[in-house]
């Protein structure tokens, strides 16, 4: 088996620059080719994105068939799917032999656009932070939405169209002004302990309301 540009031993390369908020486009090349299966390679090999040390680069300038790929080893690209003229989604593999080959990163072309997909821990991250963002406008909410009284008990003031307040008595140990500034703070910092502090505060509070009332005499 012949050996390419990529790595004889099949290791992996070192980590490449991040390169996923960039995005190529060339107009000129577009309004004098058409975007194919047979051209989307060529076009994509005009993006930062490419690797000159490739084996399709090899390929290219010895004028050989994409299907000798197959025999080399190395870092190669290839067109996974294909959906002209609007979607194509490249993958950059390491090649290990003819029937063995690693995927490194995948690029989409989208309506000219070339793109390279983020990673499933850059996708994960993101949605972590959405969602802690939405914690924390609820905990916002709640703060500005409650009503203290002074008998010490306190009434969420929920949209007007609910026409009523629910009330319960508040713990002696939960200042509300300054407990939840702290939770303001500390929801970027560990949000999960916020979480299970909360559970942990409501299960109290509904503990102490159910030794106040007592059971429910089941013949009223």
């Amino acid at each position: 088996m012949g050996k390419g540009s990529g790595d004889a031993s099949g290791a992996a390369p070192a980590e490449e620059e991040d390169l996923s908020s960039v995005m190529f486009i060339d107009k000129t090349w577009l309004s004098c080719f058409p975007l194919n299966q047979h051209t989307a390679l060529d076009y994509f090999s005009l993006s930062p994105f490419y690797s000159r040390d490739s084996n399709n680069e090899l390929v290219r300038q010895q004028r050989l068939e994409l299907s000798v790929l197959a025999t080399l080893t190395g870092v190669e690209y290839a067109v996974v799917v294909n959906s002209e003229p609007h979607l194509f989604v490249i993958q950059k593999s390491m090649r290990q032999s003819s029937a063995v080959t690693i995927p490194l990163e995948s690029y989409y072309i989208v309506n000219g656009q070339v793109y390279q997909a983020p990673s499933a821990a850059a996708v994960l991250s993101a949605r972590l932070v959405h969602s802690i963002a939405h914690v924390h406008n609820a905990l916002s909410s709640l703060h500005s939405s409650a009503v203290v009284r002074d008998d010490g008990t306190y009434s969420w003031r929920w949209a007007q169209s609910e026409g009523r307040h629910r009330s319960q008595p508040r713990t002696s140990s939960w200042d509300m002004d300054s407990d939840a500034a702290s939770m303001h703070a500390d929801v970027a910092r560990q949000p999960h302990k916020v979480l299970l502090g909360l559970q942990a505060r409501n299960h109290t509070m509904r503990s102490a309301s159910s030794k106040k009332t007592g059971p429910v005499d089941a013949d009223r």
